[in-house]
This record gives C-alpha cells, structure tokens and sequence, in this order.
C-alpha cells in the first residue's frame, strides 16, 4: 500500500507481515505501547519485557519514516 507520494512510487511502499502487521492493525490512538506489547506477549507466546522493547523499536521505526504519530 503506497503510504504517501505518488501512487506509482514503488520506493514508498510497506508490507507488513507478522507480527508487524498485528501491532499496526492495534494502533488506535488509544492503546499504549505497554498494551500492545500485552498483545503481542500474548499472541505470539513471547516474554512481555521482549515484547514491550521490540515493540518500541517498531514505533521509533515507523515515526522515522512519517507512518506513524506520537499521540
């Protein structure tokens, strides 16, 4: 799905699998990063602390690349 610029522009493009497409389809504005690491703690059967830091490194990612905003 192109998420910004030209539709045509194959370099804007971002397909999300796993279990970055669980915590994109749990972005509300209203989950905290600490619930959607619940999520995905619970979901993929991984330790909440684990789940808690690589969810953030996702988040820091996807508001580097503008796809995201801090709410």
């Amino acid at each position: 799905v192109p998420v910004r610029g030209n539709v045509a522009d194959m370099q804007r493009l971002f397909a999300l699998e796993g279990a970055a497409r669980f915590v994109w389809e749990l972005l509300d504005g209203n989950k905290s990063l600490k619930d959607i690491a619940g999520a995905i703690a619970s979901e993929f059967g991984i330790d909440e602390e684990r789940a808690f830091s690589d969810v953030g490194k996702f988040m820091e990612d996807m508001l580097k690349q503008g796809l995201v905003a801090q709410v």
